[in-house]
């Protein structure tokens, strides 16, 4: 049976049953994302086994069905949802939930990634790299750092929105952003961050400057969050070493698709 969720002591209780794999879910449960959020469960027994997420903050919704626990649960709650799932999406799938939305939605893979948890607390932060400079970003820097975007990491997935938090770390040279780490989700109330949008201008790749962004933003983090954890494709071995190095381990997969109703 599926039921719509608005209890966000029920849906944190349910999530909280495996953190990190959904540090996003409950980053969501924030003010600053909440009244984005639609939720959906599937109970056995009168006990959520399942629960489904439907984020409508961007152009594109996005729909997070992550479930490593049951995954019988979580594909009926998925296939009971399709008839009202929007026509397009991009989403978010533990491994073979995808076979369930094949029959109705065309599906773009864009690659299995790892989920990883910052596992040591007690990290080193990373030298700043000589002739730089660090600071956090904040909506005014939203041009320049849209630059570096377009340079070093096309396509990529930002919301503007999320400047506002604060949560963004720039590294500068010449009065250029150069290097940049921030996040998708972060909820002080929660304790939880997602980290997100990391990446390095070309002519700066090879020095260590997105790893001094992120240690210093890891650093920021674990003064108001508990859980720190951040995505990444399973094949992009340079990022993973560097993440290793910081002090994150992984913790899970997923696969994410584009999904356009056929």
């Amino acid at each position: 049976m599926i039921t719509a969720i608005t209890e966000k002591a029920t849906i944190e209780a349910f999530m909280r049953q495996d953190t990190y794999l959904h540090l996003y879910e409950i980053g969501d449960l924030d003010e600053f994302f909440w009244s984005h959020t639609a939720w959906y469960a599937m109970e056995e027994a009168g006990v959520i086994a399942a629960m489904v997420l439907v984020y409508c903050g961007t152009d594109l919704p996005v729909i997070l069905a992550l479930e490593d626990a049951n995954r019988g649960a979580a594909r009926a709650l998925l296939c009971d949802l399709i008839p009202s799932l929007p026509d397009r999406f991009y989403c978010h799938l533990s491994p073979g939930l995808e076979d369930v939305l094949r029959p109705r939605f065309r599906l773009e893979h864009h690659g299995r990634h790892n989920k990883m948890r910052l596992a040591n607390p007690d990290f080193g932060v990373v030298p700043i790299m000589s002739g730089t400079t660090s600071r956090f970003l904040g909506p005014e820097d939203e041009k320049p750092l849209f630059a570096l975007y377009s340079a070093g990491y096309p396509g990529n997935w930002f919301d503007r929105r999320m400047l506002e938090t604060g949560k963004y770390v720039g590294l500068f040279a010449d009065d250029r952003i150069i290097a940049v780490a921030g996040v998708h989700v972060y909820s002080a109330p929660y304790g939880v961050a997602v980290l997100g949008n990391i990446t390095t201008h070309p002519d700066y790749r090879g020095r260590g400057a997105g790893a001094q962004a992120t240690s210093l933003l890891c650093e920021d983090l674990m003064k108001t969050t508990r859980h720190v954890g951040l995505n990444v494709h399973s094949q992009n071995m340079a990022a993973i070493r560097c993440y290793e190095k910081i002090g994150f381990k992984f913790h899970s997969t997923y696969d994410e698709y584009a999904a356009l109703r056929a």
